[in-house]
């Protein structure tokens, strides 16, 4: 599979060392042309990032043609990832989920006044927007500052071979299915050591709490208890199989519902209830103490709240006639607009198509982000499983 790059504006490009025979983490790298620098520069865009598309390519069957072995494949495109990264971090580990044909959208967003907040709620956020068309096209006009696109494919030989199925069911247990190799080995951890002593527990308390209840049940006099439930903690069974409140020896029949008035007296709960009235009446009796107490909380709540919003809005409004005295002469804020594109142009100098090399390496990037080297580090030691 070539190397194949289409540039809708050749002033961004996508760097990958194997497009087609791509790992399944994928080290991807970018670099621009002193004219996108000059673009970015002339729109005043603070802080440009770059929209990075990972969309999944399937062979479309409404399309195949056994009868011609020769024929082009069609495919059938849908979005399967989407990240937005700053622009002036130069490379990103991306981790793919199957192997498979993947095309790869990269677009430069961003504007003067937009933050980072502004940014993910419109591309990442509810606010976001579908682009993918089913045959693979790019459909919006709020990306066309520039754009770059790229085609992988990445084997089966690059994830993780599989551990026991067995192994998978009892490290995942409890916290879910391993990404890779690394997230399945600090589960690992967790499943042969404290896993056991938690499980245990949890099913000894399940018993008591069961074998309790099915006692209080039997006591009571009712029919369909359940002891199954109660020897076998580790399965979610109910200990009485239908629950019906007159369902007792004391109250109904087993074959009719009619009261059985002589019965009624000898319910040993008929005096538990007794006592559950006494005290809830004794709670009525300290209601009124209860409301005063909680009307002299909302009292000082209400008076902290009052003084506290008065002392805020009169910071907020001395602080805003200071905004607005510094705010007054323009040739300061365009000083500072000037002095954060000369800073910006710096950090974005050495991503120039001219002079990075093709191969995305962390090397190649002068201040690596924690990120970048946390990503690097893994990549080199644990693999991704296929899902």
């Amino acid at each position: 599979m070539k190397n194949k790059v289409r540039n809708e504006n050749v002033g961004l490009s996508l760097l990958i060392e194997n497009p087609g025979s791509a790992d399944a983490v994928l080290p991807l790298g970018w670099c621009i042309t002193p004219k996108t620098l000059e673009t970015i520069e002339r729109q005043k865009i603070i802080n440009p990032h770059l929209l990075i598309l990972l969309i999944g390519m399937l062979p479309d069957p409404n399309y195949s043609n056994s009868t011609e072995p020769a024929a082009k494949t069609i495919y059938s495109f849908y979005e399967e990832q989407r990240l937005l990264l700053p622009l002036k971090q130069g490379m990103e580990y991306i981790e793919i989920s199957r192997p498979g044909k993947y095309r790869l959208f990269a677009t430069i967003v961003g504007d003067r006044d937009s933050e980072i907040e502004d940014l993910r709620y419109k591309y990442l956020g509810e606010g976001k927007e579908r682009y993918v068309e089913r045959n693979g096209d790019i459909s919006s006009p709020n990306l066309s500052l520039q754009r770059a696109v790229i085609d992988v494919e990445v084997g089966a030989e690059f994830f993780a071979h599989e551990p026991a199925e067995w192994e998978k069911r009892w490290v995942g247990r409890w916290l879910g299915p391993a990404k890779d190799q690394c997230q399945f080995g600090q589960q690992r951890i967790f499943a042969y050591s404290a896993q056991p002593l938690l499980l245990a527990l949890g099913w000894l308390l399940v018993f008591l709490t069961r074998l309790l209840k099915a006692l209080l049940l039997t006591i009571g006099g009712y029919r369909k208890v359940n002891w199954l439930a109660v020897a076998r903690p580790d399965k979610k069974l109910k200990v009485l199989r239908s629950f019906d409140p007159w369902d007792s020896v004391f109250l109904t029949g087993r074959d009719d519902s009619k009261l059985r008035w002589f019965l009624v007296p000898l319910w040993p709960y008929l005096s538990l209830f007794g006592c559950l009235l006494i005290a809830f009446a004794y709670a009525e009796t300290n209601l009124a103490v209860l409301l005063w107490l909680l009307l002299q909380i909302f009292l000082w709540v209400a008076g902290v709240g009052l003084v506290g919003s008065f002392i805020l809005s009169r910071i907020l409004q001395q602080g805003s006639r200071f905004q607005n005295w510094l705010a007054a002469p323009g040739e300061r804020e365009q000083a500072r607009m000037l002095a954060l594109l000369a800073e910006q142009r710096k950090q974005l100098s050495y991503l120039g198509c001219d002079s990075r090399p093709k191969t995305p390496t962390l090397k190649a990037i002068p201040h690596p982000t924690l990120h970048l080297r946390y990503q690097a580090l893994k990549a080199s030691v644990c693999r991704p499983f296929s899902r």
